[in-house]
């Protein structure tokens, strides 16, 4: 009972020195593969996060490639993601959100090439880590984007819902 009662002890104070407000910015990079795509890609950007007790606040943007039916489809997009968080530790969080991808969509078939922009709007949820180490915070999460099906120039769809891996460095303004 000692010993529960001192980790309990040990978690709060280092929940209550480690979740004070903090804003940050930095880069991040990942790995996502697309459930219809061909294989996986990386993917490179940057994010915002503002923490305050065990709630935060943050907004990514990046950009990315997918390829699809042996390249004859290709897909770059800009992503860009708003998220809530809970830390229900100083150093570990979920996370869930709103995503706007403006896309560029390629279709090269035969010796024919069209392209087109669009627009979507998608959902995610997720869970990381948050390691604050002096000025920087060093991130990393896993990440289900839920953005459904995608017309093409072909005429035909693609499953564009994707996982994320991530990690990122942050410092403290």
């Amino acid at each position: 009972m000692k010993r529960l009662l001192l980790i309990l002890s040990l978690l709060l104070i280092l929940a209550s020195n480690g979740m004070a407000q903090t804003f940050s910015i930095g880069p991040n990079v990942g790995y996502t593969k697309a459930k219809d795509a061909d294989k996986g890609t990386y993917l490179f950007g940057g994010a915002a996060r503002l923490t305050f007790l065990m709630f935060g606040v943050e907004g990514t943007i990046h950009y990315s490639e997918q390829k699809y039916y042996n390249d004859q489809i290709k897909v770059q997009q800009y992503p860009v993601s708003v998220s809530g968080m809970f830390f229900p530790l100083p150093f570990i969080y979920a996370a869930a959100g709103l995503d706007w991808f403006n896309a560029k969509t390629t279709v090269s078939i035969a010796g024919v090439s069209d392209s087109q922009t669009s627009s979507e709007t998608g959902y995610h949820f997720g869970a990381g880590v948050h390691l604050s180490l002096g000025g920087v915070i060093l991130t990393g999460d896993a990440r289900y984007l839920f953005l459904g099906k995608m017309k093409v120039p072909s005429g035909s769809e693609i499953d564009n819902s994707n996982l994320v891996l991530s990690v990122g460095l942050l410092f403290k303004l």
